[in-house]
């Protein structure tokens, strides 16, 4: 009996040694001593830990933490994971102000103070340095999870993009999701907690779901909540199933059991069941709208796109335009490059000129990457071919008889742009096309001489398509 006890135990002591450990680190700053109070992020620090140990996390809870308590904490779910092996699972949380200066994401301590945006790399925590101890570690997963694309308060932030930035250089085996996409801001919440981790809390809690497709639902909930006005990002490269709670059940064959043989005297009788009913499609999952959401989504994709286009001025003149965009969408900003080539046939002022152009051209997004709005410049080249105007009710004409006159000049144009498909958009801008310099014009009678600066307003429209590729 005692060998028989001895044995259990070495059995039990075998299997605990060996199981999966869970080790996570959540910290929540609410209070900060120079940029306000936020309301949720204590409470999500505190419900995530609770959440955490229902699905057997060994959870190290920071509130209102400084620089030094962020970092220590770091160093400890570090050097848990590395203990606890290859097996093991790490999970971070941070809900609070969050910043991005130069690619680089800043998570604020409470205590901060960071006069300038020049002072973030030595009184802020960088998240690479807590995903490259992850990396460390050399476990079987690692959960990040920043619900910290807040607003920033500092008045030197409206120097620095808005929210954070896409992780240059993540864990290997790595689920990483921000509270919204990379480059806009979350909504803080109204009620105990903030809006996307509200929704991440009650999908922890559902049992039989697989890791990934916790995420996943939280995505679609918070999309749907906002009316698509934020938007998580989830960034994964982990390609295993891993239960958190509870597995679905699974229903095990019954092995089949052989007929009593039935009496000689009584005849065998065959049950014939009925064919099963067709069953209705049922509605599509996440997983099957995934690829549609992700086309509509921008962040952290290269995208290669083409706007051809047309210019009406006022006076009778038309234009082409060609419009070339290719970024990395990891901001706001998007540059891109513009060729220009206008003809002015103004009746009004029976005059010739061809100008021909290249230039900058940018767009901003807006949240839901929906609208952009449109800025243009370009230099250009006119070539005047005739004029005759009258002014003061006298009839001048180009001095210049036979050949054309080259001149500078530039176009400046800004408008909307509208994403009406994945693909395709259109745009409008208003265009404003001058020289710089004038044409010495005479009278057709010889005996006067002005001058005449070509100057054009008109509106640009045309038809956009991009193309994204790369990125998640």
């Amino acid at each position: 009996m005692k060998k028989t006890l001895f044995f259990l135990l070495i059995i039990s002591f075998v299997s605990v040694l060996f199981a999966e450990q869970r080790y996570a680190l959540v910290i929540g700053n609410s209070n900060y001593t120079n940029f306000g109070t936020l309301r949720n992020p204590v409470n999500d620090a505190n419900d995530m830990e609770t959440a955490l140990r229902s699905l057997g996390f060994n959870v190290d809870k920071l509130l209102n933490g400084s620089l030094s308590q962020m970092e220590n904490a770091a160093v400890r779910l570090r050097n848990r994971l590395t203990e606890a092996g290859n097996d093991a699972v790490g999970f971070f949380f941070f809900a609070g102000h969050g910043v991005e200066l130069g690619g680089v994401n800043y998570l604020i301590p409470a205590d901060a103070s960071i006069p300038d945006r020049n002072f973030l790399r030595d009184r802020a925590f960088p998240v690479q340095a807590m995903l490259d101890m992850l990396n460390d570690s050399r476990n079987a997963l690692n959960i990040i999870v920043l619900d910290a694309c807040r607003d920033f308060p500092a008045v030197w932030s409206r120097t620095v993009n808005r929210g954070l930035a896409v992780i240059a250089s993540p864990p290997a085996n790595h689920i990483i999701m921000y509270a919204t996409s990379a480059g806009t801001v979350a909504a803080d919440g109204t009620g105990r907690n903030g809006l996307f981790t509200g929704h991440l809390l009650n999908n922890l809690g559902q049992p039989g779901i697989e890791v990934s497709e916790v995420f996943r639902r939280t995505m679609r909930d918070v999309a749907g909540a906002s009316n698509n006005q934020q938007r998580p990002a989830l960034y994964t490269d982990f390609a295993e199933t891993v239960y958190f709670g509870t597995r679905p059940a699974t229903t095990e064959p019954v092995p089949a059991q052989p007929d009593p043989e039935p009496p000689a005297e009584e005849p065998v009788s065959v049950a014939v069941q009925p064919a099963p009913m067709p069953q209705p499609r049922q509605p599509a999952q996440p997983e099957e709208l995934a690829p549609m959401i992700n086309w509509w989504n921008l962040d952290g994709k290269n995208v290669f796109s083409v706007s051809l286009g047309g210019v009406v001025f006022t006076g009778g003149g038309i234009g082409v335009e060609i419009i070339i965009f290719e970024k990395h969408f990891s901001n706001r900003m998007i540059p891109g490059i513009s060729t220009f080539a206008h003809y002015k046939g103004f009746i009004n002022l029976k005059a010739s000129i061809w100008s021909i152009g290249a230039g900058a051209h940018a767009k901003w997004r807006t949240p839901g990457d929906f609208v952009f709005f449109n800025v243009g410049f370009s230099m250009e080249y006119f070539f005047v071919g005739r004029i005759d105007v009258e002014k003061d009710r006298i009839s001048y004409k180009y001095k210049k008889k036979d050949g054309y006159l080259n001149m500078p000049g530039m176009s400046i144009q800004s408008g909307l742009s509208y994403r009406f498909n994945p693909f395709w958009s259109f745009y409008v801008n208003g265009i404003f096309l001058f020289g710089l310099g004038s044409l010495e014009i005479e009278s057709i009678y010889r005996n006067r001489s002005t001058s005449f600066t070509p100057t054009f307003g008109g509106m640009g429209f045309g038809i956009t398509f991009m193309v994204p590729y790369g990125g998640r």
